[in-house]
């Protein structure tokens, strides 16, 4: 074979990549997989954030419709700790949740 051949699939090579590049640029500027993913999953729940406490606890903030979830998720149950309805404002009642849950209720069960 000669050079040519090795020349022009290296080029050919460069295009795809950057085609590929290109569509995944295009998908993230303009949103195209919230898009999406709005179509499949109906608009409604959204996952904004999530944030591993440790091998066994996962805090979970969720928006549905109008309202805010935060939610500890452990190993076999889960547990709403706040909700904040954007209509309303209201929260949670503290002393229900120092109840729920403390933070030697979390260090018992490690």
């Amino acid at each position: 074979m000669d050079l040519s051949v090795y020349i022009r699939f290296i080029v050919a090579l460069i295009f795809v990549l950057s085609l590929i590049g290109l569509i995944y640029w295009c998908a993230q500027r303009f949103g195209l997989r919230r898009v999406l993913g709005d179509k499949i999953a109906g608009g409604r729940i959204e996952i904004i954030e999530t944030k591993r406490i440790n091998t066994k606890f996962q805090l979970v903030l969720i928006r549905r419709d109008t309202a805010t979830h935060l939610i500890l998720l452990g190993a076999d149950n889960g547990m709403l700790i706040e909700t904040l309805n954007a209509n309303e404002k209201q929260t949670a009642d503290s002393e229900n949740i120092l109840k729920k849950i403390t933070s030697n209720e979390l260090s018992e069960k490690k």
